[in-house]
């Protein structure tokens, strides 16, 4: 492949076979990014109160909570990103994908949840409910995302950005099989089908206030992977980079602007909503962009530092985003009477961030590769599984 070109010369090989994108590191950096921004507003929030960052959301700094809310947008950007990019591979089964995804997702969720139920059990302390209302109906609810979902008690912070994500890699494979099916495309873009689902999305968040515009990053980022299969953009000069960075920085800007002045400004809420939205999407999509472009056969210079912290992080990602809330929640409760300044919380933060790296590091090699790889031995072949359904990318 040559060094220009971030993804194949075309999502149709000459086989007429999808083509398959190679690994982009600069999405592992990505991703280290995203979660080391909701760690940010994580450890803000609880340092303040000693408990959950939702019990006084007035009282956090706003610029941590700027920050978390760009991370948290960030991951369901690249969820669709993946979700995507996944499509595009030769003969994509649906029930292959879907059972990949419950063994890579689920069963890290399932697993800290029971853990922390536990640990909830021996230390009543730490609840976040009264002991006498972790009941059966309270702990099937934690399994089935229905506090992420409805105003509750979830016992993870990230159950809610968990509850957008999971139902995501069940409906949009779905959809754009659908898609397919309905239109006879047995190859192609689906980049129109992604936009009218983002502009569908985007209504109805406008429409009810209570679908979060968040979901809008999900169609998003199966966009932006279309757009990088169709146009085949070259890679940029730095000039062209600095760019982008500063159109990206600026957008940002305007966003943190928008969300101090928003009483001041007296905008309705469609209004505001949608320029604050837009904003994000534009800051994020940028992001993405420059690590995809920046991410061909170059893998070396994802290996200097300090960027190999952040790949390391990214690749290591969703155990640190399972972990990080948990373990950081115990260190300021027993540490944050030790910060009395800057200099004592910034040397807090490394030592909760430090510890819960290390736990998703352990988590990451004994969970998502050990018993993930065990559990998929003993199921049948993703191929054996789906040829039994009609659920799969039609092939011509």
């Amino acid at each position: 492949m040559p060094d220009d070109q971030p993804f194949p010369p075309s999502n149709v090989t000459a086989s007429g076979a999808v083509a398959v994108w190679p690994r982009l590191l600069g999405i592992d950096v990505l991703r280290g990014i995203a979660a080391s921004l909701v760690f940010l507003i994580h450890f803000v929030g609880y340092l303040n109160t000693g408990g959950d960052p939702a019990q006084s959301w007035e009282k956090i700094v706003a610029v941590p909570i700027f920050l978390g809310s760009i991370g948290t947008n960030l991951l369901l950007l690249l969820c669709g990103f993946m979700i995507s990019r996944s499509l595009t591979k030769p003969r994509f089964h649906y029930w292959g994908f879907l059972q990949d995804r419950v063994i890579r997702i689920y069963l890290p969720y399932c697993l800290v949840i029971a853990l922390a139920l536990l640990f909830w059990r021996v230390f009543p302390a730490f609840a976040k409910v009264s002991p006498h209302s972790i009941d059966l109906p309270y702990v099937i609810k934690q399994f089935v995302f229905i506090p992420g979902l409805f105003p509750g008690h979830p016992v993870l912070t990230v159950s809610w950005t968990l509850s957008i994500i999971f139902p995501a890699y069940c409906l949009c494979p779905l959809i754009a099989i659908a898609y397919r099916r309905l239109f006879c495309l047995a190859t192609g873009s689906l980049l129109s089908l992604w936009l009218l689902l983002l502009l569908l999305c985007l209504s109805c968040a406008l429409c009810w206030p209570a679908i979060p515009v968040r979901i809008c990053y999900i169609p998003l980022g199966c966009a932006v992977a279309e757009w990088f299969l169709a146009a085949r953009p070259s890679t940029l000069s730095r000039r062209r980079i600095l760019l982008l960075l500063l159109a990206a920085a600026l957008a940002l800007l305007f966003r943190y602007w928008l969300s101090e002045n928003r009483l001041l400004l007296n905008l309705p809420y469609r209004e505001y909503t949608l320029l604050y939205w837009s904003f994000g999407a534009a800051a994020t999509t940028i992001g993405t962009s420059l690590a995809v472009l920046t991410s061909p056969d170059h893998s070396r210079r994802w290996f200097q530092l300090p960027l190999l912290g952040l790949l390391l992080l990214g690749q290591r990602g969703y155990s640190f985003y399972l972990l990080h809330g948990p373990i950081t929640k115990i260190g300021t409760f027993y540490l944050g009477w030790l910060c009395t300044g800057a200099a004592s919380a910034v040397a807090l933060a490394l030592f909760c961030f430090s510890c819960s790296l290390l736990a998703a590091h352990l988590m990451f090699l004994f969970v998502e590769i050990r018993l993930a790889g065990c559990i998929r031995s003993m199921l049948p072949s993703s191929h054996t599984t789906a040829s039994l359904s009609l659920l799969s990318q039609p092939t011509g």
